[in-house]
């Protein structure tokens, strides 16, 4: 049985107060207090290798290991990062590389290498859209790493689920951008849809139901439409708790259900059951669950947010490049 052995995370230090964007007429979405903002010489290349270090700790440098990376981060001038990654933490020539574009990227990593039955997944993004849009103001940073084995861990895997469906997204890229329909009911409606087809796959397989979950990750556009979603297909405020790293960080993309998962594992709770649901826009939801067994040591994810520094909006739109 497949299960997390060890992990990782990266987060940037500073976070700008959603807050300043209501002077340029922006409304943050629902529950949104701040965000983590990467600075010039931060990107999801730095991020992935930071958090993965982490998550390696404790193997002797060199060691096979296979390595599935997630991002919906365009790559700097057309080129994957995954070869520098690997390159980086020296896994060797000889490892076996995926990389995963896209909002699920984080949990399609992870998937994979559970079904691999190990190695290690790196979810890594800091979406972009037009600074001061809409779909820019909720957008955040980070990057985490888990590290898959066969038993031992801090959480055994019950039971993966997929569903799929062609649908049209509310989000999509352009031009490198990150950008957003604006038609919010269907969105709603869309993000309901694939997370509960996801949902009843794994609740089937394992024979479980919503009561059952100690904690749900669910990974969406902002906290209040993650509670209200939630709240739709069977889960109490209390286990949906962890979607409020969401208002701490951001939309952190492909790495937002893997860093709610390492924030529900950090949080302890021995014996609980976990689900994280995944949500990409215009398609898919990915369901995870598992059991947990131990706490991880380091609380690694809680030291990472209590650095945390405010900056203001100008220093941010500086790092941007804009002014």
């Amino acid at each position: 049985m497949s299960s997390i052995n060890a992990l990782g995370v990266c987060l940037p230090r500073y976070r700008l107060p959603l807050a300043a964007y209501r002077p340029l007429g922006v409304s943050p979405p629902g529950g949104m207090e701040e965000k983590a903002v990467a600075r010039r010489d931060e990107d999801a290349l730095t991020l992935a290798v930071e958090a993965a270090r982490g998550a390696l700790s404790g193997l002797q440098r060199g060691a096979s290991l296979d390595l599935y990376l997630g991002t919906s981060t365009p790559p700097v001038g057309g080129r994957s990062i995954g070869s520098t990654v690997a390159a980086a933490l020296g896994l060797g020539p000889r490892c076996f590389l995926l990389e995963a574009a896209g909002a699920r990227a984080g949990m399609s990593a992870l998937l994979c290498a559970i079904r691999a039955g190990g190695g290690l997944a790196v979810a890594s993004d800091l979406p972009r859209g037009r600074p001061g849009s809409e779909g820019e103001a909720p957008t955040g940073a980070g990057a985490a790493a888990l590290r898959v084995d066969e038993g031992g861990g801090f959480a055994e895997v019950e039971a993966v689920a997929s569903y799929t469906e062609e649908v049209g997204a509310g989000r999509y890229e352009a031009g490198g951008e990150a950008r957003d329909t604006g038609i919010t009911a269907y969105v709603r409606e869309e993000y309901e849809r694939l997370t509960r087809g996801a949902l009843e796959a794994v609740l089937g397989e394992a024979g479980v139901t919503p009561g059952d979950l100690g904690r749900v990750v669910l990974q969406g556009p902002d906290p209040r439409t993650i509670q209200r979603t939630g709240k739709r297909l069977g889960f109490t405020e209390a286990q949906m708790e962890p979607a409020m790293l969401l208002s701490r960080l951001g939309d952190t993309g492909a790495a937002q259900p893997i860093l709610g998962l390492v924030h529900v594992l950090e949080s302890g709770g021995r014996g609980q059951r976990i689900l994280v649901l995944s949500y990409g826009s215009g398609g898919a939801s990915d369901a995870l669950l598992l059991r947990q067994t131990r706490e991880p040591p380091g609380r690694l994810l809680q030291r990472a947010m209590a650095r945390a520094r405010p900056i203001e909006l100008t220093t941010y739109l500086q790092w941007r490049g804009v002014v």
